[in-house]
C-alpha cells in the first residue's frame, strides 16, 4: 500500500483498482481530499454509493426556478452556453469542460470545487473544499482537484465502467 501524508500524519491510501465496490470508490475518493462523493447509475438515476449519506441528487427551488439535480447530470456538458452546474444544493461556475465529448466538467464557487465525470454506466460527482487559512484540507484550485481524481482513479476506469 502507498502512504499519503495528510495533515502532518501518514495515512494508508487504499489502492484504487477496478474490482472495488462502489462504496470503496467513495472512500478512496474521500482519501484523495474530497468531502462529498456520489456515484449515480446512468440508467436509473439512483445513487448507488455516496458519502456522506445525504450526498444525493435533490430537487429544490432557486428563487422561482425548480432545480432537479438529475437533470444537471443528463444535460449537455459540451455546450459553452451552459455556465453553471448545480449539485449538492449549490451552484458551481463551470470553469473547464470536455468540449469534444462532454465526458467531464470542473466547477468552482468561492469556497468549494466540483468535478464530474460521465462513464458508460455511472456518473461520478465529487466536491472538495478550497484550501484557505481557515480550511487546510482540500485543494488550491479546481484544476488540481480534477487532476488528482483523474490521475488516481478516472483515467484507469475508462472503458471499464
Amino acid at each position: 500500500m502507498n502512504l499519503r501524508e495528510k495533515g502532518g500524519r501518514h495515512q494508508k491510501k487504499k489502492k484504487l483498482n477496478k474490482t472495488m465496490s462502489w462504496d470503496e470508490y467513495c472512500q478512496a475518493i474521500q482519501q484523495l481530499g474530497f468531502s462529498k462523493v456520489t456515484i449515480v447509475n446512468r440508467e436509473t438515476y439512483v445513487a448507488i454509493a455516496q458519502s456522506p449519506k445525504e450526498a444525493i441528487a435533490t430537487t429544490y427551488m432557486d428563487g422561482s426556478t425548480t432545480i432537479n439535480e438529475n437533470e444537471e447530470l443528463s444535460s449537455d456538458w459540451k455546450s459553452s452556453k451552459r455556465q453553471l452546474f448545480r449539485f449538492y444544493g449549490m451552484k458551481f461556475k463551470i470553469v473547464k469542460r470536455d468540449e469534444s465529448q462532454g465526458k467531464w466538467l470542473i466547477g468552482e464557487r468561492p469556497s468549494d470545487f466540483i468535478v464530474v465525470r460521465a462513464f458508460q454506466a455511472v456518473w461520478f460527482i465529487a466536491s472538495a473544499r478550497k484550501k484557505s487559512d481557515q480550511s487546510k484540507t482540500g485543494f488550491t484550485s479546481a484544476q488540481e482537484a480534477f487532476d488528482t481524481i483523474n490521475k488516481e482513479l478516472w483515467s484507469g476506469l475508462e472503458g471499464y465502467i
